[in-house]
């Protein structure tokens, strides 16, 4: 959530505290005192400039490629089937805390990627993820389940990026960015207007991750014609429990049409009345346009769904289908 540029300032407290110290203080009769208390209106005060906003500044995160690519450190190129290795986002103390809210991706091909914090012992990811089913770009950016916040109080913090190149021909440019603010709190500290309960907002970082699940088989390669994949699964982490919000699908070729049967593995029961199954297009998106839980699934640690997957286009077609959520830290 964005900090306001402008907030409300009630001073209807103020009045009455005022007034109770000056009765106190034998200023005001009782009987002033009550008259005047009964000229202070409920709700009453003015709007001003929220002194938090000049601290709290747009950024961009970005994988520091400079050592294969210093003319450009921002662009990744990748060979067929090569990796990029871990590249540093980093985030140093006196730019202070960072909170990512888009992932924004421009790739010539596809890939997977992986974001690796190294301040944190919980993981992201289940493994690496497709690009096109967890990013955006700036007109249709793809929108964190959950903000990522990077405390750097302690020092620099280092999150890294990993990239894979899955053209199984041609190399790969790739420009990847987390867009989110940075909170300059070594400079508020100096400012006596900001409130202290924005520092302790800033100061926690445990009201949960971002989370995204494939299947242990993410690529399910299917002929035409109601082929169907065999029994796939998607495993909650060990590590606490999570919520689903988000579901996308990467196909290849694009868009190519697919139904899925879900259940939950442990009482069987189907995600469908009837246990009909879902048109691929009524759950999952992409990237861009993910698909939005109506209710926000909760899985515990280590609950398990199954799928069966099953191309219903015209052409033999590659599929990844992805689910996104929170962790929830306990």
């Amino acid at each position: 959530m964005a900090v306001p540029a402008l907030v409300y300032r009630d001073i209807t407290k103020e009045a009455r505290d005022r007034l109770r110290k000056a009765l106190e203080e034998g200023r005001l009769t009782p009987d002033a005192y009550l008259k005047e208390l009964k000229k202070v209106k409920p709700g009453e005060g003015y709007w001003h400039e929220n002194p938090e906003i000049r601290y709290s500044k747009p950024a961009w995160f970005i994988p520091n490629n400079k050592v294969l690519s210093p003319a450009d450190p921002a662009l990744i190129t990748l060979g067929v089937g090569a990796t990029t290795g871990e590249l540093p986002i980093e985030l140093d103390e006196g730019g202070g805390h960072g909170e990512a809210f888009y992932l924004l991706s421009k790739h010539s091909g596809p890939y997977e990627f992986e974001i690796l914090d190294q301040g944190r012992t919980y993981k992201w990811m289940s493994g690496p993820i497709h690009a096109d089913t967890i990013t955006g770009n700036a007109l249709r950016p793809f929108i964190l389940p959950i903000s990522a916040f990077f405390n750097t109080k302690g020092g620099t913090r280092n999150v890294m990026f990993k990239a894979w190149n899955l053209d199984a021909a041609l190399p790969i440019t790739i420009r990847f960015s987390m867009h989110g603010r940075r909170f300059l709190f070594h400079e508020a500290e100096k400012d006596q207007d900001v409130p202290r309960s924005f520092f302790e907002f800033f100061a926690k970082d445990d009201r949960g991750l971002p989370i995204f699940l494939k299947p242990q088989d993410p690529i399910l390669a299917l002929g035409a014609g109601a082929s169907t994949s065999p029994d796939g699964e998607f495993v909650a982490p060990s590590d606490g429990p999570i919520v689903i919000s988000k579901l996308t699908a990467w196909t290849n070729p694009v868009a190519t049409p697919f139904k899925i049967e879900i259940k939950e593995f442990a009482s069987g029961r189907s995600m469908s009345a009837a246990e009909m199954p879902i048109s691929g297009d009524h759950a999952f998106g992409d990237g861009q346009y993910p698909g939005i839980l109506a209710q926000p699934y909760y899985l515990s640690k280590n609950f398990r769904i199954k799928f069966k997957l099953t191309n219903i286009g015209a052409v033999p077609a590659d599929f990844y289908p992805v689910l996104s959520g929170t962790k929830i830290l306990v």
